[in-house]
């Protein structure tokens, strides 16, 4: 094997037939501690139909993709080509279905990876049959607080955060801050502070603050690890699937249809009375900015009621404010997984998170 920036140790990454999820844990285990610069970056995604299947059936303009290691459904490598100005950019991913549900993962080398530049335009082309999985900030602090309860007799070091604020008007101010700092005073200041983390770097330390592995979790469902991939999976991406297939639960079935006419409202609520008349008059003004979006406001007092069309796939809500403390998000006649995942999380990035069925709630 040669370095990480060589192509030798990629074949146990993208081109070895692993018989099981043990298999890749042994393996991708065993390069992260031989290679000290490797990192290997994990994408949480959601797919309506089997992930294999919808990427063989079409391809979107520019790119071109291969299925192999395919004679299994729940683990393959994908290969993305895209053709660019520059010319043709090719990115490989080890994918693993997570158990039996539509939640799956996909794994590439972070260091030499060209994630932004093909995997994702790649994958976001077939919304809403592939979509994001996005997470809550207080989500990211129950991730990191099981893995200390896991992990006795380590702690966990936060070497930086990004802190996002809305503001309105859909505009957000973001800071980054670097520290060495407990994660359990961070995210108690950010919580009080009543902002929400986008992303955070870390380390596990032991008893004498060696450094056990690091890792990087992010609310847009990608995360990172480097020296120990198999506890990183078992304590941080085993949880974070679980929440996924939550949410997957939680936004499956909810539009109206002939048989069930009453759709099932999703509630966002909130710890206290925050819809006065200028916060319901910025959480307007931040919905009118949804892209690929057409909304209309058919109320605004006494109660707020507005109508939301997702123009990427037709999905169309209504939107209501009838109490201080509570968003009532009405699907109409189509309301995807999708697209109730992307307004959601457009909402809890723009405006402030909430409490929300399929999401760890703040509370817990």
């Amino acid at each position: 094997m040669k370095n990480p920036r060589g192509e030798s140790y990629k074949y146990w990454l993208y081109e070895y037939e692993h018989p099981s999820i043990d298999s890749i844990l042994f393996h991708l285990d065993s390069l992260l501690r031989k290679f000290k610069r490797l990192k290997l970056n994990i994408l949480v995604i959601y797919a309506a139909r089997p992930l294999g299947g919808l990427v063989q059936e079409w391809s979107p303009e520019g790119f071109e993709s291969k299925i192999t290691g395919g004679h299994r459904q729940d683990i393959f490598t994908l290969t993305v080509n895209r053709d660019t100005l520059e010319g043709r950019i090719e990115e490989k991913a080890l994918v693993l279905r997570f158990g039996q549900s539509q939640i799956y993962l996909i794994i590439n080398d972070y260091v030499t990876g060209r994630t932004n530049e093909v995997l994702l335009p790649f994958l976001n082309a077939f919304y809403p049959d592939i979509a994001r999985i996005y997470y809550s900030s207080f989500e990211l602090y129950h991730i990191l607080r099981r893995l200390q309860d896991k992990m006795e007799g380590t702690s966990i070091v936060l070497h930086r955060s990004t802190e996002v604020e809305g503001v309105g008007k859909g505009r957000r101010t973001t800071s980054v801050s670097y520290m060495s700092k407990p994660f359990e005073a961070i995210f108690k200041s950010v919580f009080d502070r009543k902002v929400w983390i986008n992303n955070v770097l870390f380390s596990v330390q032991d008893w004498n603050k060696s450094l056990v592995f690091k890792g990087y979790l992010s609310k847009n469902g990608r995360f990172r690890c480097s020296r120990s991939f198999r506890t990183f999976y078992e304590d941080v991406i085993m949880l974070a699937a679980n929440m996924a297939e939550e949410k997957r639960n939680a936004f499956t079935g909810r539009n109206r249809t002939k048989d069930h006419l009453t759709p099932q409202i999703l509630q966002v609520s909130y710890d206290e009375e925050i819809f006065d008349r200028e916060l319901t008059s910025r959480f307007s003004e931040i919905l009118t900015l949804l892209p690929s979006s057409a909304y209309s406001i058919l109320h605004k007092n006494p109660y707020f009621h507005a109508a939301l069309l997702d123009r990427l796939d037709g999905s169309s809500y209504d939107l209501w404010i009838v109490t201080p403390n509570a968003i009532h998000i009405v699907p109409q006649l189509r309301a995807s997984v999708a697209s109730l995942s992307r307004l959601v999380h457009y909402i809890f990035e723009n405006f402030r998170e909430g409490d929300i069925e399929g999401y760890v709630r703040s509370s817990a």
